[in-house]
Order: C-alpha cells, then sequence, then structure tokens
C-alpha cells in the first residue's frame, strides 16, 4: 500500500536507485536518460510498507537488474557531539569491522565469496550483491545494523586514521578554508560548527560507541531502500524476519541554536605562507 516517504528516505531512494544504475553498467548513459529511467521505475515499480516496529521498508523492482543495492538511513537531526566530536563518524565507521557472528577477516572473506561489498558512514549504510546473493547479504547487513562489536582494536585504528587526516586537513588549503567556513557560518555552539580534534577523538571510548549506537540506530528512527531484479513479494518477507525483531526506541529532538545570522559582509582571511594555492569559500 502506498505510503508517504520522509524527505530522509526520499534522498536515500535517489541515491540507491542512482547507485543501482551505475553499477549495472550504465555509468555511460546520458543524465537525461538515467533521469528518464529513474522517473519511469519510481513512478511505477515502488512499493513502500512500515515494519511493526517502525522501520520504513521502501522497495524499488526493477526487473533489468540482476543485482540488489541496500541503503539504510538515520533519519535524526544532528545533535551536538560537544567534547567528543567525531563520535557519530566513528560510530558509523565502525560498522564496517563486522558483529559478533562475522567481522575482520572472516566478514571480508564472506563478502568476497557472495560477490557484496558493505560500506557506512556516518548514520549510513550501503551494500550491494547479485540477486542470487541477496538473502544472505541482507542477513550480514541486518547483523552489522543491529549487532556491531566495536572493538578497542578498531578504534584505536579508525582514530589513527582520523589523526592523520586531521594532520593532511590542517596542511591542505581546502581542508583549512572548509574549517573556518564552517565556525564562521554556524558557530561553535551548532553541530555544523563543531570540529573534530586530536582531543575530541582521544576521549571517545568504545562505551561511547555502543551508547551512541544504541540511542540513534533504531528501526522507528530509519528507512530501509532496497533496489532489485527481485519483487517486494520475494523481499519483503526477508526484511521482516531479519529487521523485524530490531526494538524501537523513542528519544525526543535535538534543539540546536539557531546560527547568528550576520548583520553585515564579511571576509575572514587566513594567512599561510607555506600554501602552494589559493582557496576562497563564498
Amino acid at each position: 500500500m502506498p505510503r508517504s516517504i520522509s524527505y530522509d528516505a526520499l534522498s536515500l531512494v535517489i541515491f540507491s536507485f542512482s547507485l543501482c544504475v551505475d553499477l549495472s553498467g550504465q555509468t555511460r548513459a546520458s543524465t537525461a536518460e538515467k533521469n528518464d529511467r529513474t522517473a519511469e521505475v519510481l513512478s511505477n515499480h515502488t512499493t513502500t510498507d512500515i515494519l511493526s516496529n517502525g522501520l520504513q521498508v521502501i522497495i524499488i523492482e526493477d526487473s533489468s537488474e540482476h543485482q540488489m543495492t541496500l541503503a539504510w538511513g538515520a533519519h535524526h537531526i544532528p545533535s551536538k557531539e560537544s567534547d567528543r566530536v567525531g563520535i557519530a563518524a566513528l560510530t558509523g565507521e565502525l560498522l564496517r569491522m563486522g558483529s559478533g557472528h562475522l567481522m575482520g577477516d572472516s566478514l571480508d572473506a564472506k563478502l568476497e565469496e557472495l560477490g557484496a561489498a558493505i560500506s557506512p558512514q556516518a548514520g549510513r549504510i550501503w551494500a550491494t550483491s547479485p540477486d542470487s546473493s541477496s538473502y544472505k547479504t541482507l542477513a550480514i547487513f541486518a547483523d552489522i545494523l543491529m549487532q556491531p562489536v566495536f572493538s578497542e582494536e578498531s578504534l584505536t585504528e579508525a582514530r589513527n586514521q582520523h589523526f592523520a587526516a586531521l594532520k593532511e586537513m590542517d596542511s591542505n588549503p581546502k581542508g583549512i578554508a572548509n574549517k573556518v567556513g564552517r565556525r564562521v557560518l554556524f558557530g561553535p555552539n551548532h553541530p555544523y560548527g563543531e570540529l573534530e580534534t586530536d582531543e575530541s577523538l582521544m576521549l571517545i571510548l568504545r562505551d561511547d560507541l555502543v551508547r551512541y549506537h544504541e540511542t540513534h540506530y533504531r528501526p522507528n528512527m530509519s528507512s530501509l531502500v532496497i533496489c532489485s531484479g527481485l519483487s517486494a513479494d520475494d523481499l519483503l518477507p526477508w526484511i521482516d524476519e531479519m529487521l523485524g525483531h530490531w526494538n524501537s526506541l523513542e528519544i525526543g529532538r535535538p534543539h540546536n541554536r539557531k546560527p547568528t545570522i550576520p548583520m553585515s559582509n564579511r571576509v575572514c582571511f587566513v594567512d599561510n605562507p607555506e600554501a602552494l594555492e589559493s582557496v576562497i569559500h563564498l
């Protein structure tokens, strides 16, 4: 039965279908051709449903495809991370390390065997697989989404990667311009104005990741989009089997302070004599 689709879910729909089109070997098709195909499929072959736990499910049936593309995304509004800036990014990235049932090299080997791939980031996770591996891929996807491990070793490794990225950003004119621009536009009291630092990363412990996941990764605050050659009649029972027992949780919406509107034009200049290029952000 058709249901309304939230803005967050719609963005997932557009992304997942675009990814499905590109992975199907149509990357050389013109933008107009892709847009026409997207409009036709989304308007005629989309099924929406809501599981008993509140998870919004959107299935895009495309008989020309022989693969499955999944995209899960949280609907939460960004909230301040205060002294632990980077916790949302680390939580998302570490989902890829696996669950208690399958992790590390074993997870990589299993995904390779299935011809599948899983890629998470803050508040979102994507996966692709051949239709023939859809059931097993969905099972791994659901397990990682609901029961990630967050090992101390993987947290340390991820922190070190962020340290290196911050060091690179501080020596990169584009990175510097981005940081300064965010702080100037939104201020330090808004989530978009918070900046990740070595100090904030060091304060993030495994227990923080577990709490963040338990709070923000919930079915009633998220959507799952699947683009596949399989039908909704095939996929919905699998989804309910693997994600229907995921417990929902009601949390309040964060009340973010509105950024201060500047009273006049402002020019912010960062003097970096060692920079090899200039970057201008408007």
